[in-house]
Formats: structure tokens, C-alpha cells, sequence
């Protein structure tokens, strides 16, 4: 049923819990689309979705599986003046945001997503006419958690231990679910952020880090890819918008050879992956081989992180972007049969998912196949 929208001007950051309009609207191109998605919007805790929708040019959420937080970024007719000046809300300010549409993917459609809890970090003004985008960030923004840089040496500790002290000092959760993995004789944090520093370490480590809901979530990407698919998309199947898919064999190696020097005995750790005379299953064993210099304490730790190394330069050999009609369930980490493409058909994991639940829902998905075997 169709929600009116007052012409009233109401002031946002005002609660108003009897009123039924307060916590959600329609999209205010349905009538156009023939699709009836709904929005709630809350700022600082107060429903505005109603003083929204009558300056609402577009609302984009973007859902990455890893490497970058979250985002929200509200675009607003603004030419009276009143989100950049007297409505204009503070940096940090908390908003929370879900959308509501009927789902097309999967056996069982996904009808609601609940785009997160963010914080208020930029607003940007263009004209004429004046519009301003207010955006938002998944990453608290109080903790120092992305911006303060440090200098830090970790000895002896693992990488789950790196994360739970990362995480306490920002007063975040942690959902830890990869494998803790050894200690580190000596992991260097020079002038970095602590999310910039521990995102490095998780990809050197074969893991994956998501900021998410002030919980910062670390799990092993080789099981996330060794999932089963949950739906299928075809290329030919009327909800795909356009596509485009890329293989690039120089972008995929065989092998990965990590070696580092030790300036106090003069000796030097390699590790390779996979050892010489083994095969594994999905790497050419003629394909042309990784070499890295980092940072390892011994041979047992320089073979971990070439596997894990050769993982991450491989991921992206086969990949895609994708629009789609709307649905919820086409988020960050989903992982789906692609069919009907002309050669790429496999099973593929949605790296990066981008929603536009206004002026007619779609989505646009970066996407790659999925690496199995080791």
C-alpha cells in the first residue's frame, strides 16, 4: 500500500512515533517502475524517511566482501537550502537504513536487507541546483580504528591475537572465523592505520576482513569459496541488465615463491607453493610463477604465505560485473551459479555488491569465480 508523503516540511531530527509515515516510504518513482520498494532511514535514532522522500534524488549502498568498509551515500535536492544549512546533521551522527522489495534470486527470494548502522563522515555540495550527498561510513568513526596512524612492532602473536587487541582498542566487536594461525616473530606497523595494517595481515594470511555493524569480521576465504551456490543467474534470463566478463590468463600464476633475507645471520628463508613434483588441482603447473620478498620467520610460515599469497593474486584471473534488477539477497559474499555466458558459466562469489533501491531498484555486482582446490 502506498505511503503518502506530507507536504509539510518536518524537522528530522524530531521524533514523532505516532506518526505511521514515520519509519518508512515508498520509493517515489513507483508509479514509474511498477515496483513497490519500500526505505527506513533513521538519524540519530529518529525516523526521517517522510522529510526525506520529498528531496530524495537517490540512495546508494555499497557492500564489499573485503579490503574497505561499507557505505551509504543519501542524495538530496536541496535547493531551499535546508540539509547543508539548517538541517545540516553532524559528523558522526548514527543512521541506520533498510530496504524493503519483493526478490527474484533464489529458491526462497530475500525481501528485506537491513543495510547496517554507519556513521556520518562527508557531506558534499554541487550545483545549480544545489544537491547535497550525505555520506556515511560502516567503520565507527570515534575509535581512530581508520585514520589514526601508528608505529607498532607485534612479536610472538598471532594474527587473532593482532585482531582481538586491534578490536578492543576501538571498543568493537570481533567475530573471528578463520584459523588463528602461528605467531609472528616480528609484524611491522609502520605508519599505518590499525584496520589498514590488519587488513594487510589478513591477506597475507588467506583471510578475508569486513568491517560490519562495529564488528570487524575476519574469516578464511577458502571455505566462503567452497560454499555451496544459492541461486543461479543467467546471462539470458531477463533480470541481468548488462554484463561484462573479463579472463586474463596474466593475471594467473602457478606457483609462488616467497623468500626473506635475514640481515643478522645472513641467510635467507624460501618457501614455495606448491612444492616442486606436486599438482593442484586448478594451477597450471608451467604457468609462470609469483615471486615476493616479505617478511617470515621460518620456512614452515614463508610456504604458508605463498599458498596463501598465490590464492589472492589468482582470485581475480576470472571476474565480471553485473546489473540487476533489484533484490535483497544479492549481497557481498553470496555465492551463485552463472549460467548462459557464453563460456564463463561456473560458480562465482559476489566480491562487491552496490544497491539503488530508488528510481526503480538495481544492483551492480562485482563478481569472480571461485577458487577451489587449494
Amino acid at each position: 500500500m502506498a505511503v503518502a508523503v506530507s507536504d509539510v516540511v518536518l524537522d528530522p531530527y524530531l521524533a514523532r512515533a505516532t506518526d505511521p509515515n514515520a519509519d518508512q516510504v515508498l520509493d517515489p518513482y513507483y508509479k514509474r517502475t511498477g515496483r513497490h520498494t519500500k526505505l527506513a532511514v533513521s538519524w540519530q535514532t529518529k525516523g526521517i524517511v517522510r522529510d526525506l522522500a520529498t528531496h530524495l534524488r537517490s540512495i546508494t549502498y555499497v557492500d564489499n566482501l573485503s579490503g574497505a568498509a561499507d557505505d551509504l551515500t543519501i542524495e538530496l535536492e536541496d535547493r531551499n537550502g535546508l540539509w547543508s544549512q539548517e538541517w545540516r546533521p553532524e559528523f558522526g551522527d548514527t543512521v541506520v537504513a533498510r530496504v524493503e522489495a519483493d526478490g527474484w534470486f533464489g529458491d526462497e527470494p530475500t525481501t528485506s536487507l537491513r543495510l547496517g548502522t554507519f556513521a556520518h563522515d562527508k557531506i558534499t555540495l554541487k550545483g545549480p541546483p544545489l544537491v547535497a550527498s550525505l555520506q556515511c561510513v560502516s567503520a565507527p568513526l570515534a575509535t581512530g580504528l581508520r585514520r589514526r596512524k601508528r608505529t607498532h612492532a607485534w612479536r610472538g602473536v598471532t594474527l587473532k591475537q593482532i585482531a582481538t587487541d586491534i578490536a578492543n582498542r576501538a571498543q568493537v566487536r570481533l567475530d573471528y572465523q578463520a584459523n588463528a594461525g602461528p605467531a609472528y616473530k616480528n609484524a611491522q606497523q609502520n605508519d599505518k592505520s590499525d584496520l589498514e595494517f590488519l587488513i594487510e595481515l589478513c591477506k597475507e594470511a588467506g583471510a578475508t576482513l569486513k568491517m560490519t555493524e562495529s564488528t570487524i569480521v575476519i574469516y578464511d576465504e577458502r571455505t566462503l569459496d567452497a560454499g555451496a551456490a544459492i541461486g543461479d543467474i543467467s546471462l539470458l534470463g531477463g533480470y541481468v541488465l548488462d554484463w561484462e566478463f573479463e579472463g586474463d590468463e596474466s593475471e594467473r600464476y602457478g606457483s609462488c615463491h616467497v623468500s626473506c633475507f635475514d640481515p643478522r645471520t645472513g641467510k635467507t628463508t624460501h618457501g614455495t607453493f606448491p612444492p616442486d613434483g606436486t599438482t593442484v588441482p586448478g594451477l597450471d603447473p608451467n604457468g609462470q610463477t609469483l615471486e615476493l620478498v616479505i617478511q617470515v620467520s621460518d620456512i614452515g610460515e614463508a610456504v604458508a604465505r605463498a599458498k596463501a599469497l598465490l590464492r589472492n593474486a589468482n582470485r581475480f584471473a576470472n571476474k565480471g560485473k553485473l546489473t540487476t534488477v533489484g533484490d535483497c539477497g544479492l549481497v557481498a559474499g553470496v555465492i551463485f551459479n552463472l549460467t548462459d555466458a557464453f563460456g564463463f558459466d561456473g560458480k562465482f562469489i559476489i566480491a562487491r555488491a552496490e544497491h539503488h533501491p530508488i528510481g526503480g531498484y538495481t544492483c551492480k555486482l562485482d563478481v569472480r569465480r571461485c577458487v577451489e582446490g587449494y
